[in-house]
């Protein structure tokens, strides 16, 4: 299942708006297709405090219907719709900030925000995606706890994504727990620590998100629209690594993943976060010293092979 998170939809919620007189006349002028008019009464709405309208004119905004495209303006009015508690306005904010739209820098501290004032309200979609932040450590430290039960609730209020993430949440908690009570006598005899010189070097991947450094090594690799990949090939051992399969690919550290490597390997790696610096360094699994360091930003790309 694909967890990513859907891209932002404004729309108007006319029907949803209390009825008064501007509501309707803005209602009857944007079904004629009459959208300055429509403006003109959903913008007096909304500077009587209507939270709907606000949203609707950060919708005129957002799209240009009987105004000048601005996004400014369409995020100063969805703000305002947010904080007056209308609950669309919060997920879209959400969304928006999630993923850097509308000439919006991405910042998952805001999307976090916005996504828990609309779950505060048992919003499901806001719940979900919630949800979605708390299982990859965006702007908040990584809780499969918390996202559990945040998926479970949108999926109690009837958010048809939020079932089969939750699914997949049970099964990466169940192979957490696998990897960390059952031992392999095979891999015991292989391990790269009771074996160094079969494993001489070593990769350590991290990155900076905000300038800050992620709780969890996942969260380099947990962009929704497809995000950073890892491609490995250690001796005649080759994988993919995305945040779905990270956890077998190394340990975690305090300084990131690290990757126990074969003498011969080769490591590709591109950052397809604009927020994001990716860090790579290989180093001497004995002695520590570091043979090999390279970062990226954007779209940048690291290939290290020995």
């Amino acid at each position: 299942m694909n967890k990513a998170i859907s891209a932002t939809f404004l729309y108007l919620l006319l029907s949803a708006i209390s009825i008064a007189a501007p509501i309707d006349d803005g209602s009857a002028a944007y079904k004629s297709g009459n959208y300055s008019e429509a403006y003109k009464f959903f913008k007096l709405a909304a500077d009587q405090g209507n939270a709907g309208a606000m949203n609707n004119l950060a919708a005129f905004y957002m799209n240009g219907l009987g105004v000048s495209r601005d996004y400014s303006q369409g995020i100063k009015w969805l703000k305002m719709a947010g904080e007056n508690g209308f609950v669309s306005a919060q997920v879209n904010l959400g969304q928006i900030y999630s993923k850097g739209e509308y000439d919006q820098k991405k910042d998952y501290p805001q999307a976090l925000k916005w996504f828990k004032m609309a779950a505060a309200q048992g919003d499901p979609r806001g719940e979900f995606l919630l949800g979605l932040m708390y299982w990859d450590g965006l702007g908040t430290r990584k809780n499969l706890e918390e996202a559990k039960k945040l998926l479970n609730a949108a999926v109690k209020h009837g958010e048809k994504d939020a079932k089969d993430a939750l699914i997949e949440l049970e099964r990466e908690s169940s192979q957490r727990k696998t990897s960390s009570s059952s031992v392999d006598p095979i891999k015991e005899i292989l391990s790269p620590t009771k074996n160094p010189d079969i494993y001489p070097y070593e990769a350590v991947v991290s990155c900076l998100i905000f300038g800050t450094t992620p709780s969890m090594p996942e969260a380099c690799f947990s962009d929704r629209l497809g995000g950073t990949q890892l491609e490995v090939r250690s001796g005649q051992d080759y994988q993919m690594y995305t945040a779905f399969n990270l956890l077998s690919a190394g340990s975690y550290t305090n300084e990131g993943l690290v990757i126990k490597l074969h003498k011969d390997f080769v490591i590709n790696a591109q950052n397809a976060d604009e927020n994001m610096i990716l860090n790579i360094k290989i180093r001497n699994s004995k002695t520590g010293a570091i043979i090999y360091q390279k970062s990226a930003g954007q779209y940048g790309y690291i290939r290290i092979r020995n």
